[in-house]
């Protein structure tokens, strides 16, 4: 095993993470070693941080990027029956994700952890055409970048009261990473007044909350809507809402969805470009606010699609 070159700055990271993070976890393990190697590189500049062979090892970056959770969504082992996956697929060789595993599926990875101490392989879910499931359901932004670019008039996360729940609920982004928000004013994420020029497209959109759970439409899981279930989906959470949700996102942004769809007729009838922002701002703004930007893969596609027709 390498040996760190800094052994007090070494001990003086693991104490700090342990005590932030005290349930024993590959996570955690490999938060120690990222934070040693920064800290180590902003003393030391470009020397080696540990003695030994075999220390430059490769994929570090893409395994923290991929955001590994147990089946409830959160970072560490509770418990004997617990299940570690990515909740975000980076690459081809990003493991199979718990989003890309059945319910049945997790509960039988459960039974075996628990009897056996390990899951020795995981089976993705498959539909009847033996796709991955949900392979329709892609999303190309992710809640950070919803936020960042201007969304919902800065509102979104606002102090509320739901009728749904029965009760008063504010900083709920809160509960999500730090990182999410950081370099994102707090009046674009949770302002009272809806404000127009926080969006990107400068137009408003959208439908009040009361509006939305007077249709019955908002979960007690999700009192603050679609957008509110997606942030836990991204996490790797997991409910009985999810085909519901996934399916709302589909009829509206997926290759079939009325507003993508609707989006390309637009930039057809005034042969404009895929990217042109002046067409349909309207539509682009809603389309952001379920996580999806048109592609020009995207825009070719549905085009190839009409002309086969």
């Amino acid at each position: 095993m390498p040996i760190p070159v800094d052994q007090i700055l070494y001990d003086t990271i693991k104490k700090r993470v342990y005590k932030k993070i005290p349930k024993h976890s590959a996570y955690r393990s490999g938060l120690i070693v990222k934070e040693y190697k920064k800290k180590f590189q902003k003393k030391y500049g470009s020397k080696n941080p540990y003695l030994g062979k075999y220390t430059k090892k490769k994929g570090l970056k893409r395994w923290f990027d991929e955001k590994w959770v147990n089946q409830r969504g959160t970072i560490g082992y509770q418990y004997k029956h617990d299940i570690y996956r990515p909740s975000k697929r980076i690459t081809k060789k990003t493991p199979i994700t718990h989003g890309e595993l059945s319910k049945k599926e997790i509960k039988r990875a459960q039974k075996e952890k628990y009897t056996k101490g390990r899951v020795y392989r995981f089976k993705p879910n498959k539909t009847q055409k033996g796709g991955t499931q949900p392979s329709d359901f892609k999303p190309n932004l992710s809640p950070r970048e919803i936020f960042q670019l201007g969304s919902f008039g800065g509102t979104y996360w606002r102090p509320i009261y739901s009728s749904v729940v029965k009760k008063h609920l504010k900083n709920v982004h809160k509960t999500y990473p730090k990182s999410w928000w950081k370099g994102i004013p707090e009046n674009h994420l949770s302002k009272s007044v809806y404000d127009k020029s926080i969006n990107k497209y400068n137009v408003k959109v959208g439908t009040s909350l009361e509006f939305w759970e007077s249709k019955q439409w908002i979960q007690p899981q999700n009192p603050y809507g679609w957008l509110h279930w997606y942030c836990d989906y991204y996490m790797g959470k997991r409910s009985d809402d999810d085909e519901r949700q996934i399916n709302r996102w589909k009829a509206l942004a997926g290759p079939k969805g009325r507003f993508m769809r609707f989006l390309v007729t637009q930039i057809l009838k005034k042969k404009g470009k895929w990217n042109d922002e002046t067409i349909s701002p309207k539509i682009r703004q809603v389309l952001q606010h379920w996580g999806y930007k048109l592609t020009k893969a995207d825009f070719d596609n549905e085009v190839k699609r009409r002309a086969t027709k």
